[in-house]
Formats: structure tokens, sequence, C-alpha cells
């Protein structure tokens, strides 16, 4: 009789445990159900024609966002992104650009598809990554892989020194430099001289594509590239708020930025100390580095000291990467996606959005920096790489045509890089500190010389010649061929530009031979829905 009841007891325990959980199971779907799946805020221009087509075509921006059940924390979103990188195994096709200060910037094409004998048409995406990041990032890999599963090519832009990129000049990357974007963009328009040119800009990279857009869009950079249209994901938007966040000692932010800092900027520097010390008028004090914890004193010891538009103080370097400046000028349909709970998120340019007819911002409740997990294993593709690629989409097919930007006067632009150049202490011109071929090349697999492929001779020179006429330098003696006058004007010593006056004229042919078509199939179809009016939070 005592075993039957010892039986029973266990019997009735483990109903009992059964009932809790499965009641705190519905308790928790409900909850999950109720509050945590919500559909974005959306804050754009009431009226905007425009913007009503795009989100026609874009579902995901007026469905709930559902994030995964186990992961709602910001800050598991956050790290658990990170893992993203595990899940995908990705082979790159790289390009090294030099920038005109002899800088170098990696250029790498997902799978190779800068080789895909695909139209001419084929949508070009290029990736910007955020602060200590690659184009080995989770996110960048994945958003890369949704864009070629669309038919599109993709291409990461890795920063000076990222990535395995040599630094060959003391100028590196930053929040409001946006001369890299422009270099890439070039050499994508010269590869691909039919091709829609998109965006997509990650965190810090975000910050340096919307001041990228609001300089393309205002003539700043002259007949250059222009993006059919962009997208900024998980953006800080105000650097300084963001700072103030991050800077609240023993805080979980803060705990990012420490990381940050000490993992990451700190040996940045130390590896590259004596790239980084050459070559200027003004000497870097490195060694205080070692003293730096926090990303606000990296900024202040290193970036405003190599900052090629001269902004000495901490608030003048924030004030020129501020988000709220540059929107109000931006003419390309752009996405700023974001998540109210994103850890590094600052002051939202919640009016400045709303008042141009060409942006549009959406506001999850849920999804960290640069996390929007879904499903229930969130390691693969995301419901944020869907939402990119839906705009992004929807938004090129919808946007009208634009007149050309203005292009300044050579007299401005020459004024404004000899001010940089005084600024920074650079003699135009420098020879490299080391030497960077710009070839295509495998991963840590550099190719010959003389493998150069012909569209990809043509690229380099039509990006040649932009870039000395945007500079309005003097061209080299009459010797020299024509159609690469524009590289030797820019560094006559450059190993890379000796690579350029090696390569044959025809193959710059080559690549303007290219139809430069537009299909609309290569969009896909852009779906249709009632006519509605343009509000916050309302279906179309």
């Amino acid at each position: 009789m005592v075993a039957t009841f010892q039986k029973q007891s266990r019997a009735g325990v483990a109903l009992g445990a059964t009932c809790a959980a499965l009641g705190a199971a519905a308790a928790y779907a409900w909850y999950y159900q109720r509050h945590e799946c919500r559909r974005p805020d959306l804050y754009f221009k009431d009226g905007s024609e425009m913007m009503v087509r795009v989100l026609r075509a874009c579902p995901l921006l007026q469905e709930p966002y559902r994030p995964t059940f186990w992961a709602t924390n910001p800050h598991v979103q956050t790290m658990m992104s990170v893992l993203r990188k595990l899940s995908i195994r990705a082979n790159f096709r790289r390009h090294l650009l030099p920038a005109p200060d002899g800088g170098t910037v990696g250029l790498d094409f997902f799978d190779g598809c800068d080789e895909y004998d695909w139209p001419a048409d084929t949508p070009v995406l290029l990736l910007i990554h955020g602060l200590a990041g690659s184009s080995e990032d989770g996110y960048a890999k994945w958003m890369a892989a949704t864009a070629t599963s669309k038919g599109w090519r993709a291409a990461i832009l890795n920063y000076r020194g990222a990535g395995g990129v040599p630094l060959t000049s003391c100028h590196v990357s930053s929040a409001a430099f946006t001369g890299d974007i422009h270099l890439a963009l070039q050499f994508l328009s010269g590869l691909f001289p039919g091709a829609p040119l998109l965006a997509c800009g990650y965190s810090m990279g975000g910050l340096m594509l919307t001041k990228y857009l609001a300089e393309a869009d205002s003539g700043e950079w002259g007949g250059g590239a222009r993006l059919a249209a962009a997208a900024v994901v998980s953006s800080p938007f105000c650097p300084a708020a963001s700072n103030a966040r991050l800077s609240q000692a023993w805080s979980a932010p803060w705990c990012y930025n420490v990381g940050l800092t000490r993992l990451f900027l700190r040996q940045f520097c130390f590896a590259h100390r004596a790239t980084l010390a050459a070559g200027r008028s003004v000497p870097l004090d490195l060694d205080s580095l070692a003293s730096a914890n926090t990303m606000d004193a990296f900024i202040e010891r290193v970036i405003c000291k190599v900052y090629h538009h001269a902004t000495p103080t901490l608030d003048e370097y924030f004030s020129a990467a501020r988000a709220h400046r540059h929107i109000p000028a931006i003419r390309t349909p752009t996405l700023f996606l974001g998540a109210a709970d994103d850890p590094f998120l600052g002051n939202l340019p919640l009016e400045e959005a709303a008042a141009n007819p060409y942006t549009l911002l959406a506001l999850t409740s849920r999804g960290g920096h640069v996390g929007f997990l879904s499903g229930a294993v969130p390691l693969g593709r995301v419901w944020m790489d869907d939402v990119v690629a839906q705009f992004l989409a929807a938004a090129a097919s919808a946007a009208p045509p634009r007149p050309p930007a203005a292009k300044p006067s050579p007299a401005a632009v020459q004024a404004k890089a000899a001010g940089a150049a005084a600024a920074t202490g650079l003699r135009p011109g420098r020879r490299c500190a080391s030497e960077a071929c710009l070839v295509s090349m495998q991963m840590c697999a550099p190719s010959a010389k003389s493998s150069l492929p012909a569209g990809k001779g043509g690229a380099l020179a039509i990006v040649a010649e932009a870039l000395a006429a945007e500079t309005a330098v003097p061209p080299p003696p009459p010797s020299t061929p024509p159609r690469f006058a524009a590289a030797a004007a820019l560094n006559p010593e450059n190993p890379v530009t000796e690579l350029w006056l090696r390569a044959p004229a025809g193959l710059a042919a080559a690549a303007n031979s290219v139809a430069s078509a537009r299909s609309q199939r290569n969009w896909g179809s852009a779906g249709g829905g009632p006519a509605g009016r343009m509000c916050r939070n309302q279906s179309f």
C-alpha cells in the first residue's frame, strides 16, 4: 500500500508539473503575441506617392515583426547576431582600390559574382559594414547571400586596414568621411555600366552612407555614381547621444563600449602604429591609447587627428557625422531600419524622416543592434535581410527619374582638397606605405598582375578618370596614353598607377561597350494594393 501511495504521489507531482509548464507556456505565448510581436512604427512624409507605391510592395513592413521567442532581450539579440557568421561559408573575390590620398579599401564580391554571366542591367548591392567589422561579419554575408538569391550581385566594402586590407595611408575610415564609398561606387559603375546601384550600411556604415547620400544628392560629388535606392540598418543616428548612453559606467551599453575599444580599436592602432604615425606634420601619441578604454577616447586621440575634413574636437566630429543634419538633403529612396531597444541608439530623427518624401524610418520595438533575429534557430537568414531586400527592390522600381546633380566647379573642389590636405599634413600624391595592386584576387591569394580581366581593366580606367576630373589635377606629359593619363595624374609614383599605365587601352573600350539597359524583371513584381493615405502605421 505504501508503494502504491508513493507511485500515485509521484504521478500527481509529474502531472502538476506538466500542467504548470503548459500553463506557463500558454501565458508566455499570450504575452509574446500581445506585447513582443508588433508592427514597426513607420515615419514618412504624408502625401508622398512614391512611398505609397513602395509600401504596397513591402508587406513585411506592414506585418508584425516576430522576434525569436526565446531571444527577445536586446542584448541576446545583439550577441546572437555575432554568431551568424558561423552559419555561412562565403568565398570572395577581392579588389583593392587605391584612394587619391594613398589609402586602400577592399571590395569583396560575394561568391565571385563579379564574373557571373548575368545581364548588364543586373542590380549591384554595395554593403558597408560597421565599426570593427569586415566582410566576414554574419549580417554582411547573409545579406549578400540574400541579394544573390534574388539574382543581384553583391559586394562588401572593407575599410582601410580592416578585414585584411592593408593600411597604406595614415588616414583611417570614420563615420564622417564618405570618400571611400564614392570610390567604391565609381568602381562599380565602371565595372557594370548598365547596372542599377544599391547600397546598405550597418551601424557606423549607416552613418557614412547617410552622409554620402546627402552629399551626392546635393551635387558635392559631382557627376559621380547615383544610387537607385539605399537602406540604413541600426544606425546610431546621433553619435553624441549614443556616446552619452555608452558612457554610463557599469551599464550594459558601457560593456559594449569597453569591449569594442579594448578588443578591436586599440589592437587596430597597435597593429598599424607605424603607418598611422608616418607622413604627418602633427605626431600622433599612440602610447596614450594604452589608457583608452572607451570609444570617445579612441575617437578623440586618433580619429580627430587623422580625420580628412579637420575636426579637431570630439564635438565637431560628432556634429559632422550626425544623421539629423543630412537626412533633409537626401533625394534617394532610403529606408532607415532601427530597433527601439538598440543599446547603441542615439536620438531618433523622427521629424527629419517624416518631412522628407524620399525617406522612410521603420522602428521596431525589439531587434537589438543589427539583430532582428527571427525563427526558432536564428542563425541564418533573418527578418532584417528580407525587409532590406524587399524595400530596395520596391524603391528602385518606384523612384521617378531624377535630373543629374550639378557638378561643383573645379576651383571649389581643388580648394576643398587643398584644405583637407593642409589640415591632415598629407602631401598630395604621396607613395603608399605598402604596395597594393588593384587586381582581382582570391581572399589571401593575390593573382598576378597579368591576369587582370578585360572588364576590370576598363573599370579601373573609368575610376581613375572620374577621380582625376574631380580633383582637377594637371595632366601628365603627352607621352602618357590619354586613356590612362588620369592615373598618372593621381599618383605618378604609385605601383598601382604603373599597373594602370601598362594596361591596354582596349580594356576600357570593352567595359564601355556593355549595353546600359534596365529591365524591371530583375526587381521582381511590385505587387499591388488598395490606395491609401500616407501616415504612420497604416496598411496600404
